[in-house]
């Protein structure tokens, strides 16, 4: 298995080596030049190894959004023009977003954080089951046990926590715990080249709960 994932550090080290085979390559070749030209065609030769490193240390650090199995990162598919609805927002007013959206389930943020997550279900059978109208507000009826991902987690583990709790979106989450997206199954159907995830996850969402 090829590794394409190379850390800060390893691409510091593999522009310095060719750097320093730069430098090598052109005190050879100086060598066979006048004194006055040696040390500068050496660094020159020096300059044209570091630089010619460049372009690669960018491709193999932008390869940094593969696992080493070519499986895409989350933060790579994801959606990051994220609506968020109030806790303190009116069903009603969920209820717009979610029709203008097309889509069934919305994050509920509250200072800046994810504090539950409110889906057309949760209003048409939670509310209505309490006998809720549409001035209720969110957070009587919000989901708060939510589940969500990282965005640099593969997106495999997306359609993995999607086919276990039978959901169609999820938040994406960076490691200080702030909402930076959301993943629907379209976008792992569409954007990762390999279909099996969408296609289990699909067939769990399928299921009867």
């Amino acid at each position: 298995m090829v590794k394409t994932e190379l850390t800060m550090p390893e691409l510091g080290l593999l522009v310095g080596t060719r750097g320093m085979l730069g430098l090598g390559i052109g005190l050879l070749v100086a060598d066979r030049l006048r004194r006055d030209s040696r040390r500068g065609a050496g660094w020159t030769l020096a300059a044209i190894g570091a630089f010619s490193t460049i372009p690669l240390a960018w491709m193999v650090y932008r390869g940094r959004k593969r696992t080493t199995n070519g499986a895409a990162r989350v933060r790579d598919i994801m959606s990051r023009n994220v609506q968020v609805v109030s806790p303190e927002a009116n069903l009603a007013e969920a209820a717009r977003q979610m029709r203008d959206g097309n889509f069934g389930m919305m994050p509920v943020g509250e200072n800046d954080r994810m504090v539950g997550a409110i889906s057309d279900r949760d209003i048409a059978v939670r509310a209505v089951a309490r006998g809720l109208g549409p001035d209720a507000k969110v957070r009587e009826v919000m989901s708060t046990g939510i589940c969500w991902a990282y965005d640099d987690d593969p997106v495999t583990r997306a359609a993995e926590i999607m086919s276990a709790k039978q959901i169609r979106r999820l938040p994406i989450v960076n490691h200080e715990k702030r909402l930076v997206g959301i993943v629907a199954l379209g976008d792992i159907a569409v954007e990762d080249p390999n279909p099996r995830p969408a296609t289990e996850a699909l067939t769990a969402i399928s299921e009867p709960a």
